[in-house]
């Protein structure tokens, strides 16, 4: 099983607007979440764009799933996934 951090960045869209909607969605439907959580269990929300996916899938597969998302959205886009070790981050929002 691995997990994974995805970045999705729709160009020239606002990261409030519409079309992050309609990502999140997709996503959502693969199995990515938008929320990490810490040691404590405590959930925290993500940045817009940016998921969480544990899944037993290679890191090309997670970018194909992520990609096919991005291009029912926006025409331009960029992607980027990192296998995660391990993260630490600050000032993430309570979910």
């Amino acid at each position: 099983m691995g997990r994974y951090t995805v970045r999705v960045e729709l160009r020239g869209v606002e990261p409030e607007g519409a079309e992050y909607e309609k990502l999140h969605a997709l996503m959502e439907a693969e199995g990515f979440s938008r929320v990490v959580r810490g040691d404590s269990g405590r959930a925290y929300r993500l940045p817009p764009g940016e998921y969480d996916l544990d899944a037993e899938h290679s890191k090309e597969l997670v970018c194909v799933i992520a990609r096919s998302a991005a291009e029912q959205v926006a025409p331009k886009f960029s992607v980027l996934v990192t296998k995660m070790g391990s993260r630490v981050w600050f000032g993430l929002e309570g979910a």
